[in-house]
């Protein structure tokens, strides 16, 4: 069973020892509560996969108290290494993880096979301490089951993962309230860097823009967004293709294997175009189902969303407007509280920062609606451009996860207030 701690002196050297011995502990950072293992233990490591129900073709994000420990688990060109440290001058500690070449160090458990890991330095002081207690680079994702709501208290940790045998430091409720902002850093060409942001989160691709203005870097790295969804199952079907195709090869004696490896290279050359190859993932949290609750979720959008006609699905769930939780956003649909079983606002005044810190404790409280079938979500996107205030930073983080908690299936209300799902392939 998994045992709640303080944030004593004692604490952090009883979770330090029992990470040594190849343990896992929960604890909080600024952005949602980790699942730990010592980074170098390879058997630690897949008991995080195990204790979350977590894919193997999943990485996992490396945490660590400094640029120089960073240093020693990568692999980096000169020129990458300088724009590295310099961003994390400007963003470490912090919600930014570093995505380039791991060195041998480095577990292929982590990086899930790939070439590439993830790195940051969390802000958190617990966080932080435990890390410069245990002289440890800490490997870990969110502590939760996989796919569910991220935790961002320990109370959340231990409902998901309470039957586990862990350690959790209690730091109480965490501020930022999403997951880090995810940027690979790979050089291009002998003057050019680019940083693709491969998941969006409190950081933006304009905070890296404005960072490097003024400096060596603004005209040498190209800032882009990645969006590329995961279909998990897809890889994890591939990945046991590959891995039975190899546990075949090496039966196989030397003669028919240097054979295979002539037909093989040919068959690298024609799956590189097609759809079988296995594509290694450089982020978690690219799925488009994450952070989602134990009931059907929707986002509720606008009737003037798509310039083209909208298409609904042909055959509609049947949806009760009477059984659904609505979570709102600056009140824009306020005229359905009394319409709906439960009604919340993330915030009333369309603050951002509130209603990014609160997504997923509001999430997890949908799932204590007694009777409530299923949650409708606020398009939150287009409820800020409707009021034609400022676009925060923040937002697309903040969008980003509401689409991912809903799978991106979006709905329509008609004027009878019936609930219309909309065909998927429209976003």
């Amino acid at each position: 069973m998994a045992e709640i701690l303080g944030k004593s002196e004692k604490d952090l050297k009883k979770c330090s020892k029992y990470l040594s011995e190849g343990n896992l502990i929960a604890f909080p950072t600024e952005t949602v509560y980790g699942l730990g293992a010592n980074a170098f233990d390879v058997e630690a490591v897949r008991k995080i996969f195990k204790f979350k129900q977590r894919p193997l073709t999943d990485p996992v994000i490396v945490h660590v108290h400094s640029f120089e420990q960073a240093q020693g688990l990568i692999d980096l060109l000169p020129f990458e290494e300088e724009l590295y440290e310099f961003l994390t001058t400007k963003f470490w500690p912090g919600p930014l993880t570093i995505v380039a070449t791991a060195n041998e160090k480095i577990p292929k458990v982590v990086t899930a096979g790939g070439k590439t890991v993830g790195i940051r330095s969390p802000s958190h002081p617990l966080a932080l301490e435990l890390l410069r207690v245990s002289q440890l680079p800490i490997a870990a994702p969110s502590a939760n089951r996989f796919g569910h709501i991220s935790p961002t208290t320990a109370g959340h940790v231990y409902e998901d993962l309470g039957k586990c045998p862990i350690l959790i430091l209690d730091g109480g409720k965490t501020n930022v309230g999403i997951e880090s902002t995810v940027v690979k850093l790979q050089q291009t060409s002998e003057k050019m860097i680019s940083l693709t942001v491969l998941r969006k989160g409190a950081i933006s691709n304009l905070d890296l823009e404005d960072a490097l203005v003024g400096t060596k870097f603004e005209t040498n790295v190209q800032v882009s967004v990645s969006s590329k969804i995961v279909d998990h199952k897809k890889l994890e079907e591939l990945q046991q293709k590959k891995q039975e195709k190899e546990e075949e090869n090496e039966k196989k004696n030397e003669k028919e294997k240097e054979k295979e490896k002539e037909k093989e290279k040919e068959k690298e050359n024609e799956n590189e175009k097609g759809e079988e190859t296995i594509e290694k993932e450089e982020s978690p949290g690219t799925n488009i189902t994450h952070y989602a609750p134990d009931k059907p979720t929707f986002i509720l959008t606008f009737n003037n969303l798509y310039k083209k006609k909208i298409e609904f699905e042909e055959e509609q769930e049947q949806l009760d407007l009477s059984k659904a939780i609505f979570v709102d956003y600056g009140g824009h649909r306020i005229d359905l509280k009394e319409k709906v079983l439960a009604y919340t606002d993330l915030s009333e005044e369309m603050d951002i920062k509130i209603a990014t810190s609160s997504i997923y404790s509001t999430l997890r409280w949908t799932e204590t609606i007694e009777n409530g079938q299923f949650v409708l979500l606020p398009d939150i996107a287009q409820i800020t451009l409707k009021s034609k205030k400022k676009l925060p930073r923040m937002l697309p983080g903040l969008a980003d996860r509401m689409f991912r908690s809903a799978s991106g299936r979006k709905v329509l209300l008609n004027n009878d207030l019936q609930i219309q799902i909309i065909k998927q392939e429209l976003f």
